[in-house]
């Protein structure tokens, strides 16, 4: 693997954008394989201007690390309801 990085969107419809705790914006969290922890990956790049809500991580480092396997990112800043998303990749 020559390089990995993290992007998340999230989005509370076509109102402004409040995470559940301002200070999460910026964050997800990260589980390699075989990991019970989930240590939070912090925004190099965070976009709160418009809807949705972007963030962007180089996770190359924490990806190899981890190895071969599922890598699980949780802990995005959205909130459930209608016409509301937060995704990942």
């Amino acid at each position: 693997m020559l390089w990995a990085g993290c992007y998340w969107q999230a989005t509370r419809g076509g109102l402004a954008f409040r995470a559940p705790s301002p200070a999460a914006r910026n964050t997800v969290s990260l589980r390699a394989p075989g990991a019970s922890a989930t240590p939070p990956v912090t925004a190099q790049t965070l976009d709160t201007e418009r809807q949705p809500l972007s963030g962007f991580a180089e996770v190359t480092d924490q990806v190899r690390a981890a190895g071969v396997g599922p890598t699980r990112w949780a802990n995005g800043a959205g909130r459930q309801g209608e016409d509301r998303y937060a995704a990942w990749d």
